[in-house]
């Protein structure tokens, strides 16, 4: 008697970093079609990003000390990442266009790696339709954070071109993916979807949050480079330090609506930095392996 197929549950047959990103997005679409007011603040939002977003980078340290033989090579490495990170600080305040190009390019095929392992073009397909979304959904609002963070330059054509094409044609690879049946690109269609409903700072950090950050803190724990215990740790002092700053300066976590904007532009300029030499450290990881 030939044997019957189990069937998994749908809850199993979605990936274990992805399942928060879906509650999220759940979450997300039904207080819309309640038509409630889902107003984050933007020091809400950056503290969500200080807390669960910005720290999943301080794994590259764990990953210099392991891969190094000895204090003074750790150290090296650690000063040379550092280094890094304070050029690239140096090169967004000089040259802020140049430096906002070369962010977007990045995290397209950073981000692109969620979906994608085919090689640097698709990856950066992939990237580029889930970094395009708030820029066609909510042109205004997304040009004005660009201008924001590039300290009043104007947005150069080949950015807004690029995104505009990045949106189509990523809406197209998806659809062909999809087809193919491979199922993780339904998390790009949902931000699709979610892109419509949330404004361009909302929309990153429910992506940077919920799954981006999500994933690697579990691939990290999967290649045995952090240890669960480290991860709450430093999520812990991450929060710890996010909170007073906030309560300190704000002496309440949800404020007004008119909030200054400065410390998310902060924020987008230390992404860059801490970007750069984040893809590098991916980059010789994938060599190594």
């Amino acid at each position: 008697m030939p044997s019957q197929a189990v069937q998994r549950p749908l809850w199993h047959s979605i990936n274990a970093d992805a399942r928060f990103f879906w509650l999220s997005c759940i979450v997300t679409i039904v207080l819309s079609f309640k038509q409630l007011s889902f107003n984050l603040s933007t020091q809400l939002l950056l503290m969500i990003n200080l807390i669960i977003g910005l720290p999943h980078g301080a794994s590259d340290f764990l990953w210099i000390q392991k891969n190094t033989t000895g204090v003074a090579t750790c150290l090296v490495g650690c000063v040379g990442y550092l280094s890094v990170v304070l050029l690239c600080i140096w090169a967004w305040v000089n040259f802020p266009p140049l430096a906002l190009a070369v962010f977007l390019a990045l995290s397209a095929y950073h981000f692109g790696q969620d979906w994608e392992n085919k090689g640097t073009f698709w990856q950066v397909t992939a990237g580029l339709s889930a970094i395009s979304i708030p820029y066609m959904m909510w042109p205004e609002e997304t040009l004005f954070l660009f201008q924001l963070i590039t300290f009043d330059h104007p947005v150069h054509p080949l950015i807004t071109t690029s995104l505009a094409s990045g949106f189509w044609v990523g809406l197209c690879w998806c659809a062909i993916q999809l087809q193919q049946q491979r199922w993780q690109y339904a998390e790009v269609l949902m931000l699709y979807l979610i892109g419509y409903i949330v404004q361009p700072l909302a929309f990153f950090t429910l992506y940077f949050c919920s799954l981006h950050s999500i994933r690697h803190y579990r691939l990290t724990v999967k290649q045995q480079v952090i240890t669960p215990s480290q991860i709450y740790l430093m999520l812990t002092i991450a929060a710890t330090c996010a909170g007073s700053i906030i309560m300190i300066s704000h002496h309440m976590i949800v404020i007004a609506s008119d909030v200054n904007l400065t410390g998310f532009a902060t924020l987008f300029i230390a992404l860059f930095a801490l970007t750069v030499p984040h893809c590098l450290i991916h980059r010789i990881k994938s060599h190594t392996h």
